[in-house]
């Protein structure tokens, strides 16, 4: 799905569900990074970060930890600010974003997961 921040711009939104979940985090990616980049494994070497198997998304949920994550405003499947690619007008905006996503987490699990 896709969570739209306040400047209006479309951020590409996972959701990792755990099957009984105990604990819900949200996962941020590196600069110039994308979510499946960073939390999902090389088919190869050098290869796209597409597999599910070993990943660190597969050991959290299967401890029991709903995973949550964003791409960053320019970075992988979101929307950037003027339109441009690894770009975001302050590191304000990205925290902002985050605790957008941070109360959905919230509104989504009840509040009642830590």
């Amino acid at each position: 799905g896709y969570l739209i921040n306040r400047h209006r711009l479309k951020l590409r939104r996972f959701t990792i569900a755990a099957e009984r979940p105990k604990a819900a985090c949200i996962l941020v990616h590196g600069y110039g990074q994308s979510a499946h980049f960073e939390f999902l494994c090389a088919t190869y070497p050098g290869g796209p970060h597409s597999t599910w198997d070993d990943s660190i998304l597969q050991h959290l949920a299967d401890a029991g930890i709903s995973c949550y994550a964003l791409d960053l405003q320019g970075h992988g499947e979101s929307e950037g600010a003027r339109g441009l690619r690894g770009f975001f007008e302050t590191f304000d905006d990205l925290a902002i974003d985050l605790l957008q996503l941070h109360q959905v987490v919230r509104e989504e699990t009840g509040g009642v997961l830590p």
